[in-house]
């Protein structure tokens, strides 16, 4: 998947969706579901915020030292979750 305009951070989370086989299925099951229910426009925003949820709620399961965990969390933020959803949807 390509988003069309990547940062760094938007480029990692991207690739790791598109390597990792359980993720990648995992959201393209909800994009496809989706688009089943609404148009592209309104699916969009809705993706983007499944997406980020889950890599916050990695992030949360995750023991990281107190200031490890405040370069990710800005890691995160830096990282496009419109753009992300996009591409699924686009597929």
């Amino acid at each position: 998947m390509t988003t069309k305009t990547e940062n760094h951070e938007t480029h990692l989370v991207s690739l790791f969706i598109d390597n990792d086989e359980g993720t990648y299925s995992y959201f393209k099951e909800i994009a496809d579901q989706l688009l089943s229910e609404m148009d592209q426009d309104d699916a969009v925003p809705i993706l983007a915020d499944a997406i980020e949820g889950h890599f916050d709620e990695a992030m949360e399961s995750m023991e990281i030292a107190p200031g490890l965990e405040d370069l990710f969390r800005h890691a995160l933020s830096e990282v496009d979750f419109y753009s992300i959803a996009e591409g699924f949807l686009e597929q």
